[in-house]
């Protein structure tokens, strides 16, 4: 008897007992990518504020408050690309989500240039925290199926933009919806967004920080666990084999540089002549 046919037909098993699972969870994560971006009045913000409703001068818009998101954006982009991965996704896409909700009650209720700004700074949080949508997918499928549910939760994102602005174009240009209430309708949808990430499915196992929880996955399948344990040894192994004064990679950013360029040296595009003794040991 080939030992080889109950393994195989094992494997097959447990690729199809979580098959439903992992397709409802991609399913639910494309509605909430398609829901979070359901804002109709996001196009119409700056003749909201400039309009009677608010009454900013553009000075204050242009000098004031419009330069906060630039600003706010560069700030916690690393932070949170750290975080989304080492709190395993679901509480930065509730912070994200949170962040929308703040954004429309401060332009409602927000009469001050201050508070604009704490606007534009929720804003920049909202804009960082899309790597944590954009990464969540791949924790629930395996390896094979990256491109077709990246393809899955990309359109949806776009289909999600595009329905909002007709939505937006259609409120103020057909129905002469005025601004304010048009505010209030993308405060619902933020708010029931928000609803969605609290049903999100936390995964056990992230990209970086937690791949030893790679073999209780939510979901995922078995291939996907092997491929994820095979390249966790080879770290294991490699940090084994490094000498002593090699601390540096032990670092959380280290550790994801060297797995993003597949472990090749970070001076490998310059002469053998012009690298340091670093990127030589490395070689070795």
């Amino acid at each position: 008897m080939d030992p080889e046919v109950p393994e195989k037909t094992l494997q097959k098993q447990q690729q199809q007992q979580p098959g439903e699972c992992w397709r409802f969870s991609v399913l639910y994560l494309c509605f909430y990518g398609f829901m979070v971006q359901i804002k109709p009045a996001e196009s119409f913000i700056t003749p909201y504020l400039l309009g009677p409703d608010k009454n900013f001068t553009r000075e204050q818009l242009t000098n004031e408050i419009t330069p906060v998101l630039s600003y706010a954006y560069m700030s916690v982009l690393v932070p949170v690309f750290l975080l989304t991965d080492y709190l395993r996704y679901k509480p930065v896409l509730i912070l994200q989500s949170l962040s929308h909700v703040a954004i429309w009650l401060l332009l409602l209720f927000g009469t001050t240039v201050l508070q604009m700004q704490f606007m534009e700074f929720f804003y920049g949080i909202t804009m960082a925290a899309r790597v944590a949508y954009s990464s969540y997918i791949f924790t629930l499928v395996s390896p094979q199926s990256y491109q077709k549910v990246a393809s899955y939760s990309r359109s949806s994102v776009l289909m999600g933009v595009f329905v909002s602005s007709v939505l937006g174009q259609l409120f103020v240009t057909l129905g002469d919806v005025p601004f304010l209430t048009l505010n209030y309708i993308s405060l619902g949808f933020v708010t029931f967004a928000f609803t969605l990430t609290l049903f999100l499915k936390r995964p056990k196992r992230t990209m970086f920080f937690n791949r030893r929880h790679a073999l209780t996955a939510n979901g995922t399948l078995h291939s996907d666990s092997e491929a994820v344990n095979a390249t966790s040894v080879s770290l294991v192994a490699e940090k084994q084999k490094a000498p002593r004064g090699w601390q540096w990679r032990e670092m959380a950013l280290v550790k994801m540089i060297l797995e993003l360029k597949g472990e090749r040296p970070l001076f490998s595009f310059l002469p053998p002549c012009l690298q340091p003794a670093m990127g030589r040991k490395s070689r070795s």
